[in-house]
C-alpha cells in the first residue's frame, strides 16, 4: 500500500512501501534525486538520527517527524526501519533509551558520528584558528591603522587569560 507522496507532486510514493518501486522521478533504481536519497538513507540514516539527538533526547516518532520534516516532506522514514536501527545502536552503546522512551546519545554516540565531546580538542582547534587568523593580520598590517584600538582591546582581552 503506497502513502501519497508529501512533497511537491513529484515522484511515486515512499521507497520502504515497495522495495521494487521506483523511488521517484522515473523509472527503477539509478534514477534522479531520490534515488540519491535512498542510498543516503541505507548509508546514512544512522549518521542523521545521532546528529538529531546530539541535540536533544528524542523518541523514535520525533525522530521520523525532524527527518520529514528536513526533507521538507519528501521522505519520512518508516517504524520498520527507525526502531530496529534504534534498537541496535542501543545494543552498541552508542545511545541509551530512558524510561520515558526517549533516546540519548551517549560519549560513544558523539565518537561515532566524530564529535569529541574532550574540552581540550576544541581550544587546541581554536587556538589553531586563532594563530591563522593573526597570520592574516600580520600578512595585512597596511590595512590595520584604523582598527588599532580595537587590537589593543583584544589584546587585553586575551592577556587576561
Amino acid at each position: 500500500m503506497m502513502r501519497p507522496h508529501r512533497g511537491q507532486g513529484y515522484g511515486r510514493g515512499y521507497s520502504d512501501d515497495d522495495a521494487d518501486q521506483s523511488m521517484g522521478f522515473g523509472q527503477g533504481a539509478g534514477s534522479g534525486p531520490a534515488w540519491h536519497m535512498g542510498r543516503f538513507r541505507s548509508r546514512g540514516i544512522r549518521y542523521w538520527a545521532l546528529y538529531l539527538l546530539k541535540d536533544k533526547p528524542m523518541t523514535g516518532a520525533e525522530i521520523m517527524d525532524a527527518m520529514e520534516s528536513q526533507s521538507m516532506g519528501w521522505w519520512r522514514p518508516s517504524p520498520g526501519s527507525i526502531y530496529p536501527m534504534l534498537n541496535e545502536l542501543v545494543q552498541e552503546g552508542v545511545l541509551n533509551r530512558g524510561e520515558d522512551g526517549r533516546y540519548t546519545i551517549t560519549e560513544r554516540g558523539f565518537e561515532y558520528i566524530g564529535i569529541r565531546k574532550d574540552k581540550t580538542a576544541n581550544i587546541e582547534r581554536t587556538l589553531s584558528e586563532l594563530e591563522g587568523l593573526i597570520s592574516y593580520l600580520q600578512d595585512n598590517k597596511d590595512g590595520l591603522e584604523k582598527y588599532k584600538d580595537r587590537i589593543k582591546k583584544i589584546r587585553d582581552e586575551v592577556g587576561k587569560l
